[in-house]
């Protein structure tokens, strides 16, 4: 690894996503990029909360011009390094007060922000204000029902999470028209057909998201009958197997601790282990 990527991981504080990291949280990112594609063909965007510019990026490729906005300097200078192009800017700024003129905008862009912080009206009322009248907001944000309540947990970087009902009402209560659409990362399978079922396949990386991809599926389903009305069925679903993937993932973890080779050498180790944690109070607390 080069030095400059070393620096990179070394300054990552875990709250904003680069583009040295490759899991599925980067494909969730990658795939609401991927949704935006379709909508800022031609058009002066504005990503909000950009990060290190990754998504100004790939946006920028199919907008008229892009700019990038975030309250962190360091990720700005780091945009402004990494991503050069006569289309793209990077302005220092929060969500709340947008560096941005007035009905200068046509698609505003603002994945996983509002969570990060409290102020959801002043940050909706900014957008509006950028905003051209014909303009459109492309938001995401976690449900903090299935985010943090279902999981027991508590995103460290996260102020102000949303219920479903309270981000469609925030939306609702600032713009005419909605339309709102779920998204979950799976291990999965998928079963599609019909005249009117269309499937838009993405792929790529931090550089480059290219769609229309050919699926190309392994296996045929057929339906068949001499007295049913087939022709006009249309079918999309997931069988989701991640589930069963991370039961199979902690069942392993299990057989290896309870293996003879682990509990000996957990037994070995268990004094320095408790040496190590010793040591690390003592320099923690003289700190």
């Amino acid at each position: 690894m080069r030095k400059k990527e070393k620096e990179l991981v070394y300054n990552w504080s875990g709250e904003r996503l680069e583009t040295f990291i490759i899991n599925q949280v980067s494909l969730e990112h990658l795939h609401r990029y991927a949704f935006a594609l379709n909508f800022v063909k031609g058009k002066r965007i504005l990503d909000i909360a950009c990060g290190e510019g990754y998504g100004v990026k790939l946006l920028s490729q199919y907008a008229t011009h892009i700019t990038g906005v975030d309250i962190d300097e360091n990720s700005i200078k780091k945009a402004i390094h990494k991503y050069e192009s006569p289309n793209i800017s990077f302005k220092l700024g929060s969500a709340t007060e947008i560096p941005i003129p007035d009905n200068s905008i046509d698609v505003v862009v603002s994945f996983e922000t509002l969570e990060h912080l409290a102020e959801h009206d002043q940050m909706m009322k900014e957008i509006k204000r950028v905003l051209s009248p014909s303009g459109l907001l492309i938001m995401s944000t976690p449900d903090k029902l299935n985010y943090s309540d279902k999981n027991e947990s508590k995103n460290p970087f996260h102020i102000k999470e949303l219920y479903e009902n309270e981000f469609r009402l925030l939306i609702n209560n600032h713009f005419k028209t909605s339309s709102f659409f779920k998204q979950q990362s799976s291990y999965s399978s998928v079963l599609f057909g019909g005249k009117a079922c269309t499937l838009n396949v993405f792929e790529g990386n931090f550089n480059e998201i290219k769609s229309n991809i050919d699926f190309a599926p392994l296996y045929i389903v057929a339906l068949a009958s001499d007295k049913i009305e087939l022709t006009d069925i249309n079918h999309l679903s997931i069988f989701r197997g991640l589930p069963s993937y991370q039961d199979t993932v902690k069942q392993a973890e299990k057989d290896v601790i309870n293996t003879i080779t682990y509990k000996v050498g957990h037994f070995i180790l268990a004094p320095l282990k408790a040496l190590m944690s010793i040591i690390k109070k003592i320099f923690s607390t003289s700190k």
